[in-house]
């Protein structure tokens, strides 16, 4: 089995100077994400009313893969199947997916 965790930054969630506030630019600077690579998108600052203690896309992504981590037991330990690989996805914006493997046994 494999477990795919999603979760989703909203671009409105990212502190961008104002642009917020307008659709059309949004778009715009997702779009413009797809070009920054992986280290500058985790560097980004945040400000996501559900995630108060995480001020950056870095910090987001590391509490949902410590939170993850916590259930990973519990996965390995179900008899119906055996968990294979568990891996966290985050979409930063629109368009823009940031993935990290929490768990893989090779057989």
């Amino acid at each position: 089995m494999i477990v795919i965790e999603f979760d989703n930054i909203k671009i409105e969630n990212i502190k961008l100077d104002g642009i917020q506030n307008s659709w059309q630019k949004a778009i715009e600077v997702s779009q413009l994400l797809l070009k920054k690579s992986d280290d500058e998108i985790l560097n980004l600052k945040i400000y996501d009313r559900y995630r108060p203690n995480q001020k950056t896309v870095y910090e987001a992504l590391e509490s949902k893969i410590k939170m993850k981590s916590k259930y990973l037991n519990s996965l390995k330990k179900q008899h119906d199947t055996k968990l294979s690989c568990m891996f966290i996805v985050l979409r930063v914006g629109l368009y823009h997916l940031i993935s990290r493997k929490v768990y893989c046994i090779i057989e």
